[in-house]
């Protein structure tokens, strides 16, 4: 019973971890993107979400051909799921 509760408190540690690693460089990017373009729109979330999604994609394990396709997949992915993130979350689109 203990090692079944430090196993399901470890993955739960490291989920968390994960998750925060993965909020803390979407916002991180994001915000930058909008401070250097000096515009909050749509496109600062589409390119956080991409770049993030690519970055994860390239820490994940396998071969270099499953890097390739987790960037790629990533960057596409966080493009398509970014943008009706901020549509939902704004209301609107601004896009010019």
């Amino acid at each position: 019973m203990e090692k079944r509760f430090v196993r399901v408190t470890r993955g739960s540690i490291v989920g968390g971890v994960c998750l925060g690693m993965f909020t803390a460089v979407f916002c991180g990017l994001q915000n930058f993107f909008a401070e250097k373009r000096g515009v909050h729109d749509v496109y600062n979330v589409v390119g956080a979400g991409s770049a993030t999604e690519a970055t994860f994609g390239l820490i994940m394990p396998g071969s270099l051909y499953s890097h390739a396709r987790n960037v790629v997949l990533g960057s596409v992915l966080g493009a398509v799921f970014g943008f009706p993130i901020d549509v939902v979350s704004f209301g609107h689109v601004k896009v010019l």
